[in-house]
C-alpha cells in the first residue's frame, strides 16, 4: 500500500476537500503501514522472499552503511545476469573472454579483445582492425585514464559514424576546448555560460519534471516572514453589455395615499398684516368636509383660527384643526360638517393680523365647462305610448314614457331606465356588467375605499355605458382603472385614477372599447 494523503480542499472552508471521517482513515492506514515497515525484517533468519514495498523505491545497504559481502546465486542488474558457471564469469551466458597475455597478439582477435604485451608492459584492445594501447598513463589524461590515445581519433567515412547511440550511451564527455557542429563552435566559458560562434547564451527553462514519490512527513518549519506586496496589474477591459433581463413581475398596488387638499402659503407683512397667496389679510371661502392646508412661515406671529377676532390664545376654535397657533410650520383643517359659517384667522400679539373664513357646504362655482356634444334627434312629438310591461320595440320613437320598462338593458331594441337603481356599497368593488345605468352608493368615512373598472376583456359594458359613483360621508375613495383602460377627464384631458372626496359625485362612460370619460364635484 503507498502513501495515502489527504485532501484538504482549494481553501479553508471551501467544502471540496476530505471530510473529518475520510482524512482520519487515511491517517490510521498511513500509521498502519509504518508500523509494519518497524518490524518487517526483524530476524536475520528468514524462510520466504525478502522483497521491498515498492519497485525501484529501496536500497540495500548505503554509502555510508554498507553490507560486507553479499552472496548470491545470481546477480541481476535490470535485464543483465551475472553468474558462475563452470569457474568462469558468465553475463547473460556469455562468458567473459580473459586476457591474453604473451610476446606476441593472439590469433584471428575479435572486436574487444584485451592483449597484455609482456614484452612492453602494455596493454591492449583489439578495435577496428587495429590494436589500441589502452595502458594505464598511455595518454594525457594520466594514470587513471582508462583508454588513452596520443592522435586524434577519426572515423573512417565523413558523416557515417556515431559515437555512442540512443541505447548505449557514454557517461559523461570530458572536453577542454569546443564541440564544432558543421563549422559552428560550441563551447562553455569560464563563467558557465553557453557560447556558440562567440555569442553567449541563456538556456531556456526546462520543462518541470513529473511529481516524484512523496517522502515522508518531516518536522514542521517554522513560518517564513510574508512577502512584500506585489504591485497591482492593469486594468482590464470592460466585458460587453449583457443581454436585457427579462420583465420582472408587477408589484402589489400602493395603498392609498391622504386626501388631497388646498394649501395657503402664510407669510407676515411686518406686524400689520398676514399675506396669504400674495393677498393682506384676505377674506377665504371654505368648504365643510374638505380639507386646507396652511403653511406658516410668520416668525413671531402664532397663526390662529378662532371663534372671534380677538389676540391672545382665547376663543381658539379647535374641532378638526391640528397644529393651530404655530407660528413655523402646517396648519391641517378638515371642516367638520357643523362648522358655524364664519370663522376668523388672527395673530396672537398684533390686531391687524386678521381676517375671515366664509364656510359653505358648497365650494365657489367653477369655470364654465366646455359645451357637450350634440345629442341625437328625438322622436316625433307626435307619438306616445303608455304601458305598465315591459315592452321591446324594434325601433324607438318614443317621446314620453309613463312607466319604468325593460330594467338592465343590453340592447338597443329596448327602451331604458325611467330612474337611476342604485348599488349601495362602503367596500372595494369592481364595476360588474349590471351595473350601467346604475349609481354605486357610498357612506364610508375611510379613504381606503376602491371603485374600479375592468378591462373590456373582463367585462364587456356596450359603448355608451353610464355609471355614477356618488360619496355620502367624510371618507375618500378611488376610482381606478383596470389593465389596458384609460380614464380621462372631462374638460382636461388628464389620464389616470382619480379620488372622489366627501358628499362628492361623478359619473363615468364608455365612449370605446376600453376608454372611458369622468366628469363630477369633488374629483382629485
Amino acid at each position: 500500500m503507498t502513501i495515502q494523503y489527504i485532501n484538504t480542499g482549494s481553501g479553508a472552508n471551501a467544502g471540496d476537500g476530505d471530510s473529518i471521517r475520510s482524512a482520519f482513515v487515511k491517517v490510521n492506514n498511513n500509521f498502519k503501514e509504518l508500523s509494519m515497515a518497524s518490524w518487517a525484517i526483524s530476524s536475520s533468519t528468514r524462510y520466504y522472499d525478502v522483497l521491498p514495498y515498492a519497485n525501484l523505491s529501496y536500497n540495500i545497504g548505503s554509502s555510508l552503511q554498507r553490507w560486507n559481502n553479499v552472496s548470491a546465486k545470481t546477480l541481476s542488474l535490470e535485464t543483465v545476469t551475472i553468474a558462475s558457471t563452470s569457474g568462469f564469469l558468465t553475463v547473460n551466458g556469455n562468458r567473459l573472454s580473459v586476457t591474453e597475455v604473451g610476446i606476441n597478439p593472439p590469433y584471428r582477435p575479435s572486436v574487444g579483445t584485451t592483449w597484455y604485451d609482456t614484452t612492453n608492459g602494455r596493454l591492449y584492445v583489439y578495435y577496428d582492425g587495429t590494436w589500441v594501447d589502452a595502458s594505464p598513463g598511455s595518454g594525457s589524461g594520466g594514470s587513471s585514464d582508462f583508454l588513452s590515445v596520443d592522435s586524434n581519433i577519426l572515423p573512417r567515412i565523413d558523416f557515417y559514424y556515431d559515437i555512442g547511440s540512443t541505447t548505449k550511451q557514454w557517461n559523461n564527455v570530458h572536453l577542454g576546448g569546443n564541440v564544432v557542429i558543421n563549422s559552428v563552435p560550441v563551447s562553455i566559458n569560464y563563467d558557465r555560460k553557453l557560447t556558440i560562434d562567440g555569442v553567449e547564451y541563456r538556456g531556456v527553462q526546462g520543462v518541470q519534471g513529473t511529481q516524484g514519490v512523496q517522502g515522508r512527513f518531516g518536522t514542521q518549519g517554522t513560518q517564513g516572514t510574508q512577502g512584500v506586496q506585489g504591485t497591482q496589474g492593469v486594468q482590464g477591459i470592460t466585458g460587453s453589455q449583457g443581454a436585457q433581463g427579462t420583465q420582472g413581475v408587477q408589484g402589489v398596488q400602493g395603498i392609498i395615499g391622504i386626501v388631497g387638499g388646498v394649501t395657503y402659503t402664510v407669510t407676515n407683512s411686518g406686524a400689520s398684516a398676514y399675506t396669504i397667496n400674495g393677498n393682506s389679510n384676505p377674506a377665504i371661502s371654505l368648504t365643510r368636509g374638505f380639507t386646507y392646508y396652511f403653511s406658516v412661515n410668520a416668525n413671531g406671529h402664532p397663526f390662529w383660527i378662532k371663534t372671534s377676532q380677538v389676540t391672545g390664545t382665547g376663543d381658539t376654535y379647535s374641532s378638526g384643526v391640528t397644529n393651530n397657533g404655530t407660528p413655523i410650520g402646517t396648519i391641517i383643517f378638515t371642516v367638520p360638517l357643523d362648522a358655524p359659517s364664519v370663522l376668523y384667522y388672527i395673530c396672537q400679539f398684533h390686531g391687524s393680523m386678521v381676517g375671515q373664513f366664509n364656510i359653505t357646504d358648497t365650494g365657489p362655482p367653477g369655470a364654465q365647462g366646455t359645451t357637450g356634444v350634440q345629442g341625437t334627434q328625438g322622436p316625433p312629438a307626435d307619438q306616445s305610448l303608455n304601458t305598465t310591461s315591459s315592452v321591446t320595440f324594434a325601433s324607438v320613437t318614443a317621446t314620453t314614457i309613463t312607466a319604468g320598462v325593460a330594467q338592465n338593458n343590453t340592447s338597443t331594441t329596448q327602451v331604458g331606465y325611467l330612474v337611476v337603481p342604485q348599488n349601495a356599497t362602503s367596500l372595494s368593488y369592481t364595476l360588474a356588467l349590471s351595473d350601467q345605468g346604475k349609481h354605486i352608493y357610498s357612506t364610508t368615512m375611510l379613504s381606503n375605499q376602491v371603485i374600479t373598472i375592468p378591462p373590456d376583456s373582463s367585462v364587456g359594458f356596450p359603448i355608451g355605458t353610464a355609471v355614477t359613483v356618488v360619496l355620502q360621508g367624510l371618507g375618500s375613495l378611488s376610482i381606478n382603472t383596470g389593465t389596458g383602460v384609460t380614464m380621462y377627464l372631462a374638460g382636461s384631458g388628464n389620464t389616470g385614477n382619480k379620488v372622489l372626496t366627501a358628499y362628492g359625485m361623478a359619473t363615468l362612460m364608455k365612449v370605446s372599447t376600453n376608454t372611458w370619460f369622468i366628469n363630477g364635484t369633488g374629483l382629485l
